[in-house]
């Protein structure tokens, strides 16, 4: 399965973690960001809905994790499809960007031509890393496999689940470039080097 979802990014994401839930990939993207950049701090969007479990709410909008008091320190929340605010709330600290490629939450309002590929080129220029929720529009919902198709935009993770398991199996995928899943190869090696001493 991990094989045929990299061939769906044209092998650009080939490193697949596997989760029961949305929620839980939504929460292996973050933590393997912050791992991998060494920074705490990720940006999302007002309105955004990302999950119920803690990292995964908190990049949430408000309503999802101040209820609970789950605002997690070192997540800031900008307009959605605002490039101008994105680009002041990215700094050195910044670990990742997260991003639903239309949030449902919001009415699922299309993103100007600009601001996937905008939002892009701000990661680039500061190491951060773009982590793109598809759980509701991946998998074919949007009119191509990955919504972020149509913008030619490509993630460095990107998140999928519902239509995974087509509504019968709880399962959703955190998809990462190599050079964020190299954070596992290194964790499975170290694991292997200590069990054979």
């Amino acid at each position: 399965l991990g094989e045929r979802l990299a061939a769906t990014t044209g092998g650009h994401c080939p490193g697949a973690v596997f989760s029961p839930s949305g929620s839980e990939a939504i929460e292996v993207a973050l933590k393997t960001a912050i791992a991998v950049s060494g920074r705490r701090k990720v940006v999302s969007v007002h309105g955004a809905f990302h999950g119920h479990t803690a990292l995964a709410a908190s990049a949430a909008d408000a309503r999802y994790h101040e209820p609970y008091r789950l605002g997690l320190e070192g997540f800031v929340h900008v307009p959605y499809d605002d490039l101008a605010a994105m680009a002041a709330a990215i700094d050195d600290e910044t670990a990742a960007v997260i991003l639903e490629t239309i949030p449902a939450t919001l009415g699922m309002p299309i993103p100007a031509d600009e601001y996937l590929p905008g939002v892009r080129a701000l990661c680039d220029a500061r190491g951060v890393v773009l982590v793109l929720d598809e759980v509701q529009t991946g998998l074919g919902r949007s009119g191509r496999m990955w919504c972020f198709e149509h913008d030619d935009v490509r993630p460095d993770v990107v998140v999928t689940g519902k239509g995974l398991g087509g509504g019968l199996y709880p399962i959703a995928a955190t998809m990462m470039t190599p050079e964020v899943h190299r954070f596992y190869d290194e964790l499975i090696r170290a694991a292997r080097l200590s069990v054979r001493s």
